[in-house]
């Protein structure tokens, strides 16, 4: 068993360097990763779950958005975008606490600001794809403002793809 996972591990690594620029970027991103959450466990924990959250959104939110029929690729480019800034406002919070000397303060505030900003969307995401029959009744009254904006918004981007498709600009 240990050979092969030593095999499966050298095969990837090969893999990996066959694409310097894949290699580099992975580098790169381990290294900030490191100084930014390496060294404090408490803010590795903290990010993963944030990071879980993002993914949790993710889930909920493409099939809330298939269940309403306003899935589209420009709609999930913009959603690629959003991530990416999502995640790299606790690095910028990390950056900052190393600058400051503060050790963890503006990072935890950071994420647990946006990781309560995140749950209040995979629940209302969870209850707009239908899955909601796990979710507690005060977690969806929780949500209510948040279900009420992301309904709206739905039904706007409906009507915007009726019009869309009936001009032909599909």
């Amino acid at each position: 068993m240990d050979n092969w996972i030593m095999a499966q591990s050298i095969n990837l690594g090969k893999q990996i360097l066959e694409q310097p620029f894949v290699s580099s970027l992975g580098a790169i991103c381990m290294m900030i990763f490191q100084l930014g959450f390496g060294a404090v466990p408490t803010i590795l924990i903290a990010y993963l779950l944030y990071v879980t959250l993002i993914a949790l959104d993710w889930l909920t939110g493409t099939s809330a958005a298939k269940k309403d029929g306003i899935d589209t690729s420009a709609y999930g480019i913009d959603g690629v975008k959003r991530t990416v800034f999502l995640l790299c406002l606790p690095v910028l919070a990390r950056l900052i606490d190393l600058i400051m000397h503060s050790e963890v303060i503006v990072t935890g505030v950071v994420i647990a600001i946006l990781a309560r900003s995140i749950a209040r969307s995979v629940i209302a995401n969870t209850k707009r794809a239908g899955w909601n029959t796990w979710l507690p009744t005060w977690a969806i009254e929780w949500v209510s403002a948040e279900l009420d904006h992301k309904d709206a918004r739905a039904k706007q981007r409906l009507e915007e793809i009726t019009k869309n498709n009936e001009r032909g600009d599909v």
